[in-house]
């Protein structure tokens, strides 16, 4: 996809559906019907995303491959689908066929359809329960029917003589929905064969249009100021030739900074960044009551807590990497980081004269990875195993403080990463962080790197007990991590005042623990893996508070280099510190060091993960808790242990299939988006024989 430009912060969770739509029709009318996947060029040029073809995958929600003149033809039979969004109007679909078929029948999860044939024409009663939703009708069809065009009618069976939308053929209509931010504008490239006959005309199909901008050449159209999500608009070429859209996303303007902001410009002379690895956020809540974990909890009333914040990835180098530069990568997630990612926050910082400093143990926190890059100074690389006592945290603490004694000579203001190996295996803290730990349980699990790895890869049995006292062993070295993180406030509170300093604690991803079966981490997309802390603490510049609004890395990126680079208005954290809920949004996360991926989209309630691998390896996870599903949908309000996948049922629910649908799409879109953005910036780096060793000590397999 072509780069928007301008003085605006480009959101890449936009997707793209083609589509067809009658004429002069509205969204109070008819609705929608989407033919294709979530792109303007043809259905062959999209990655599959569904069941392998051997449990009768499909493309996307629909079946269709590109045929010959610009129709789609059943890719699979018999089995294809359509996804519609129905107005109150809306009471026939009406679909259009190269030939007459001699079979057809339709359905909504388990309701059956009215069908009538005329000719090539088939027309579909559309049920009211579908009135002013989504929901996907499958078709049994002859395998290769051709499809050329599709309408939702009101009233009596009846073959319009105009007015059909035309599927990815040259000219005609194509709709799309988006994921609408108040204040975004829409924008693209458009792009024809010289000489071709181009007349675009661009629609909102909303209530409450407002102006927009286009030409043969490109388009920018702001969104109506209040729009929920999703937005819907439609592009029309009533020319002769095909257009293509080379590009396209939406903009959010950088706005000044409201007047209460006033305060926030003000640069820390102090930026500390405190990464506990692989910790996930419940178990700072069990935290036991000790002195370490009350300043744990002072801290958190002191500063503002993110608690819906997710890791854009399962394992640390393809999230550090995210945290660094701003991208996700969806393939070559465990690659070095190259040099033609662009600036990294440390560069940022340095630019600005600050200090830089990187303190961490972790092999993949190392310049062997090329996130070093920025840094001043670099501390790390030990090899040791941690087996007996996991000290790491208190070690990497040590080192800053002795490097801040120095560094604060020179009057510089300092950016400070500190990646600490605590709660990260081995689960081995020094015995005065387990006195708490219930003597009387009868469990013989430990925390070695090597005891864990048994138990992920099944070698070992497990049960409750064992599960329970891994678990306790795991909050006892977070706790060891949360007393460093004392010791580290109380160095810097000996250089800088209190409102000079910007401390971020956050964790790179969460940790298995049993949940699904599984230990460690790396291989799957459950909330234990991605759902981790986000705390900022600035008095005088951070408010005090909590907030439920759905944050990422990218929006911790975003307001880290916002100190030094751009307007912080235009970050989504800087926004929720002052009390403003941003419109509904979609978070994902990726398994990039997986080879095939897995994959994950998220909102509020629902999340979606795709889970391809490589092979006939379809599902998440290893050992005893691996999950064979090639895809998932959980409802994350009434299940929040992620114990129940919703997509059989899904089937007979239309409402609940549409969500998945939905997802599905804006996953697929945002899959490609990513391999488009990163497919020049992936590294083929052989770490030296050093950095292995160090990594199997980890217990690292897939390095």
């Amino acid at each position: 996809m072509a780069t928007c430009r301008g003085a605006a912060a480009v959101l890449a969770y936009l997707f793209f559906v083609a589509a067809c739509q009658p004429d002069g029709a509205s969204r109070d009318s008819a609705g929608l019907v989407t033919l294709a996947p979530p792109a303007c060029h043809s259905p062959s040029d999209v990655a599959e995303i569904g069941k392998p073809s051997s449990q009768g995958g499909n493309r996307l929600v629909n079946g269709w491959s590109r045929a010959s003149g610009g129709s789609l033809a059943t890719s699979r039979g018999p089995r294809s689908s359509i996804l519609v969004q129905a107005g109150p109007g809306a009471d026939r679909l009406a679909l259009r066929f190269t030939e007459q078929l001699s079979t057809l029948s339709a359905s909504i999860g388990s309701e059956s359809l009215e069908s009538k044939i005329e000719g090539a024409t088939v027309f579909l009663t559309i049920p009211p329960s579908l009135d002013s939703a989504t929901a996907t009708i499958d078709l049994e069809i002859p395998f290769g029917s051709e499809l050329v065009a599709a309408r939702l009618l009101p009233g009596e069976f009846a073959v319009p003589d105009a007015g059909w939308g035309i599927a990815l053929l040259p000219g005609g209509r194509r709709d799309c929905f988006v994921e609408a931010v108040p204040g975004a504008a829409i924008t693209a490239d458009i792009e024809a064969r010289e000489g071709s006959r181009v007349d675009i005309e661009f629609t909102w199909r909303l209530p409450q249009a407002e102006s927009f901008e286009v030409s043969s050449s490109s388009l920018r159209a702001p969104f109506p100021g209040a729009t929920s999500s999703p937005a819907y608009f439609s592009i029309h070429n009533r020319g002769h030739d095909a257009i293509s859209i080379a590009g396209l996303a939406h903009e959010v303007a950088v706005d000044p900074d409201p007047p209460q902001a006033t305060a926030s410009p003000v640069r820390p002379s102090a930026v500390v960044v405190y990464v506990m690895d692989a910790l996930q956020r419940a178990a700072l809540e069990q935290l036991p009551g000790t002195d370490s974990g009350d300043d744990w909890q002072a801290l958190r009333d002191a500063g503002f807590e993110f608690q819906n914040h997710h890791s854009v990835a399962p394992n640390t180098l393809p999230s550090t990497k995210a945290l660094f530069t701003g991208k996700v990568w969806a393939q070559g997630g465990g690659r070095r980081l190259p040099e033609s990612t662009g600036r990294t926050l440390a560069e940022d910082f340095a630019s600005a004269g600050f200090l830089t400093a990187m303190f961490s143990n972790n092999p993949y926190v190392s310049p062997e990875f090329g996130v070093d890059r920025g840094f001043d100074h670099v501390f790390g690389g030990e090899i040791t195993t941690y087996e007996t006592e996991n000290t790491d945290s208190a070690d990497i603490v040590h080192a800053a403080d002795e490097w801040l004694s120095t560094a604060v000579q020179s009057g510089q203001p300092v950016f400070l990463y500190l990646h600490v190996l605590n709660p990260h295996n081995p689960y081995t803290p020094p015995p005065r962080f387990t006195s708490w730990i219930a003597a009387q349980r009868r469990s013989t699990a430990i925390g070695t790197t090597k005891s864990l790895l048994d138990l992920s890869r099944g070698t070992r049995a497990f049960g409750a007990e064992d599960t329970l006292h891994v678990r306790d062993l795991y909050v006892a070295s977070t706790l060891q991590a949360v007393e460093s993180l004392g010791v580290l406030r109380e160095s810097l509170r000996k250089h800088f005042l209190p409102e000079q300093t910007l401390l971020v604690v956050t964790s790179d991803h969460g940790e298995e623990l049993g949940e699904h079966g599984s230990f460690l981490h790396g291989y799957t997309l459950f909330e234990e893996m991605l759902h981790v802390p986000a705390l900022l603490h600035w008095p005088g510049s951070v408010p005090p508070g909590r907030s439920g609004v759905l944050s990422t890395t990218l929006d911790l990126e975003c307001y880290l280099r916002s100190i030094v680079v751009a307007p912080r208005s235009a970050c989504s954290m800087h926004k929720a510190l002052l009390g403003v809920t941003p419109a509904t949004r979609l978070a994902y996360a990726a398994a990039a060091s997986l080879r095939g991926g897995v994959y994950s989209v998220r909102g509020d309630q629902y999340k979606f993960i795709f889970a391809p691998q490589r092979g006939n390896r379809w599902g998440m996870g290893s050992g005893p808790g691996r999950q064979r599903d090639a895809e998932y949908l959980f409802d994350l309000v009434n299940d929040p242990t992620e114990s129940s996948n919703l997509l059989a049922g899904a089937q007979r629910d239309p409402k609940l299939k549409a969500q998945a649908d939905m997802l599905r799409i804006a996953l697929q879109a945002w899959v490609q988006q990513r391999e488009t953005e990163t497919a020049e910036l992936r590294s083929e780096h052989a770490p030296p024989a050093e950095t292995v060793e160090r990594l199997e000590a980890l217990g690292y397999v897939n390095h």
